[in-house]
């Protein structure tokens, strides 16, 4: 399941009835936002699109207890275009080191760089 975030960001709309809603008093701060009008989601109209699919970039976060995406980049795709996506360091590297998460002296964050290019179109 992808997290409430990246799909009310990628999809434009998020249910209240996410299972990310249940856990705090979300729908409250929600409907007051929302001038006390009520309604089954939550919508924006940016028509946004990731950049990192999880067949190029699987995870961005690599931790001894964790490895995951959580670091993004959205686009406008009605704007721009992506050209292409830096990808991840490879498995084999950390087999091969028996890095087993990071951070670790050979990579000192456990969040890897997110770099993508960009074209303006018409």
């Amino acid at each position: 399941m992808d997290s409430g975030v990246f799909q009310f960001l990628s999809t434009g709309q998020l249910p209240l009835s996410h299972p990310e809603f249940q856990v705090f008093d979300y729908i409250n701060a929600i409907v007051n936002m929302m001038s006390g009008e009520c309604c089954d989601r939550i919508t924006h109209p940016l028509n946004l699109s990731s950049a990192c699919s999880p067949q190029i970039m699987p995870y961005t976060n690599y931790t001894y207890g964790f490895k995951g995406m959580i670091d993004y980049i959205f686009y406008s795709s009605s704007n721009m275009v992506c050209l292409g996506v830096y990808g991840p360091i490879p498995q084999e590297w950390f087999d091969m080191f028996s890095v087993v998460g990071c951070p670790h002296p050979f990579v000192p964050s456990d969040h890897y760089p997110v770099i993508a290019a960009f074209q303006l179109t018409a």
